[in-house]
């Protein structure tokens, strides 16, 4: 008897740490039971929602302890619908046992501020019957600098385009022969190193299909998507071709693509 006292005592203390860690994260974490209610929540969810969706006016004023989840992404209507339903299919998936994860990445704008959030919910192991955990993680800085790598690298192919047109231009002006210009795959490649070749060469296809989802500006959801893996793989891929091509971030990506005619 004294065992089990000591053996309770231990799981409640556990329990009661396992607690507070999650009351001590910025991630928005609520656990759903089988039919998606909501029946636990840390305290960056219910700070979120009690800021957010009263003001957003097409959320219901209360998405916390009791709610159904699973009926708010289904009748969610007006800007914060959008991929609400895909949400609630993914839950729907895991609760029925068809899915083992899900995850999803979406905008939400407040009237101040643009962000995004991704969204990551799987099963909580040996519940029965099956309850899921739901995390939200606020991802705008990332997400802001994917979209200004986009857009130098943007700038930087129309760039590369009016060089090639400047070149076209002078050489009508002075009726040169075309054969005698650089051409656009001259242009890209001008500066590269056969050191940045041989870098290249190290990397496998697989890290190669990755890069290139990189330095389009694709986000590691959708390259995860795309090629059939999970978004963990993507970013262990992303930290091997940094690595192998000794380079520091997603800019220094394009800049090195950009060199070796990549893009």
């Amino acid at each position: 008897m004294k065992k089990e006292i000591q053996i309770n005592s231990q799981n409640e203390a556990i329990e009661s740490r396992a607690t507070k860690i999650l009351e001590e994260l910025d991630i928005n974490i609520a656990i759903l039971d089988h039919n998606g209610i909501i029946i636990a929540t840390n305290h960056s969810w219910q700070k979120f929602a009690a800021n957010n969706c009263a003001a957003d006016g097409f959320l219901p004023p209360r998405i916390g302890e009791g709610s159904n989840y699973l009926d708010v992404c289904r009748n969610a209507f007006g800007p914060s619908s959008e991929g609400a339903i895909r949400v609630y299919e993914g839950l729907k998936a895991i609760l029925d046992g068809k899915s083992k994860s899900f995850y999803h990445e979406y905008p939400c704008h407040s009237p101040g501020k643009n962000r995004w959030f991704s969204m990551k919910a799987k099963p909580i192991r040996r519940s029965n019957p099956r309850e899921v955990i739901v995390m939200h993680e606020d991802i705008t800085d990332r997400t802001v600098a994917e979209m200004e790598s986009q857009s130098r690298l943007r700038a930087l192919s129309d760039a590369l385009l009016q060089l090639q047109n400047l070149a076209s231009d002078i050489s009508n002006y002075l009726k040169l022969p075309r054969s005698l210009l650089p051409s656009l795959d001259t242009v890209q490649n001008f500066g590269s190193t056969t050191q940045d070749e041989e870098l290249l060469r190290t990397l496998s296809l697989r890290e190669m299909e990755v890069l290139k989802g990189l330095i389009r500006g694709e986000r590691n959801g959708s390259i995860a998507q795309r090629l059939g893996l999970s978004v963990k793989s993507i970013s262990t891929y992303r930290s091997r071709i940094l690595k192998k091509l000794k380079l520091d971030n997603n800019a220094d990506l394009v800049t090195f693509s950009a060199k070796l005619g990549i893009l």
